[in-house]
């Protein structure tokens, strides 16, 4: 592969290197159908063919998060450097593990050429920023109702959906398998003529019922639901503030990568602390070692105490929605 001066690669050249077997992979995993019995070369041609609309398929599942990321990207040219931008790593890593970007190194990222110039025409069209919003929401009232909850039904949901986006119920339904296999961030069960969505903690459709099921629970907004994910329905609380306060005055945490702090370390935390407190105080206690550098386990300690503090704001699977605070009132 000549990566001379880090200009962009072409595709064409890195397809044309793999084996037969790799390139079938690669098709499978962006769901190419194609005729086993074929020439390694009319394979190459078949996903070149295709590149228009794997790149407008991965595109229809952007959030604006994954939007305002590819634009730095284009700004770059396609050649990114990556320094302390976590957001900006993980974005690289998923368009790499998609076969869309090619990895130089631990720090430096090139799209290929022809995958450059497909975002390029594509992403500065006014559908595409649109469809990104409505991902957004989406995703994110997904992920907070199955924080909130721990499972929910598609008709519960749907009633949620619908305060802001009209959509048939079968449609919705099947929006959600379509989005589980891009994000991989929650998962389905389905019995008889019940369909739900569900927390990756939960292992079984038994576990699932047990929480979807629950009668009398609170009801949060379609906002409140999709903030409960972002944490920005937290903000209200003076144990939430106290964190961030704690956070970003004793840390450097560029302004657009705190939502990895929430994401990597304390939405994981809260979805262990459903299941099990003590097992979830461990994870904790490794999640924070990943992210932050202590100079003394009195800051450790401190970070740990104050998002378990936190978490008694949260809403609980076993309280039916209400937080630990709101039930001891």
């Amino acid at each position: 592969m000549n990566l001379k001066n880090n200009k962009l690669v072409s595709y064409s050249d890195y397809l044309n290197k793999l084996t037969k077997k790799e390139l079938t992979s690669l098709l499978n995993a962006v769901e190419i159908q194609y005729d086993s019995k074929v020439k390694t070369s009319e394979l190459v041609t078949l996903f070149l063919d295709e590149l228009d609309d794997i790149v407008g398929k991965i595109l229809n599942y952007f959030t604006l998060i994954d939007y305002r990321i590819l634009k730095l990207v284009l700004k770059k040219k396609g050649r990114v450097k990556i320094r302390t931008n976590v957001s900006l790593m993980e974005f690289c890593e998923m368009l790499t593990n998609k076969h869309l970007m090619y990895k130089i190194d631990d720090k430096t990222y090139i799209l290929f050429k022809e995958v450059y110039r497909e975002f390029k025409s594509k992403a500065f069209q006014k559908k595409v920023i649109k469809k990104c919003q409505k991902n957004s929401d989406e995703l994110y009232l997904i992920l907070g109702a199955v924080l909130g909850y721990g499972a929910i039904s598609l008709k519960d949901f749907y009633l949620i959906y619908s305060e802001k986006y009209e959509i048939f119920e079968k449609d919705l339904k099947e929006d959600l398998l379509s989005l589980k296999k891009y994000s991989n961030a929650f998962i389905t069960y389905e019995e008889k003529d019940t369909f739900y969505i569900a927390d990756k903690k939960i292992k079984n459709i038994k576990e699932c019922k047990k929480y979807a099921d629950k009668k009398d629970r609170k009801p949060y907004s379609f906002e409140d639901i999709k903030n409960l994910y972002t944490l920005n329905y937290l903000k209200k609380y003076k144990s939430y503030r106290k964190l961030k306060k704690f956070i970003t005055s004793s840390y450097y945490i560029e302004k657009n990568n705190y939502h990895i702090v929430a994401q990597k370390v304390i939405i994981p935390f809260i979805e262990e602390y459903q299941v099990d407190k003590n097992t979830a105080n461990k994870m904790l206690d490794s999640l924070i070692d990943n992210y932050f550098e202590f100079n003394s386990n009195k800051y450790k300690d401190k970070l740990m105490a104050l998002i378990n503090d936190m978490v008694k704001d949260y809403p609980n699977w076993n309280l039916k929605g209400y937080s630990e605070r709101e039930k001891e009132k």
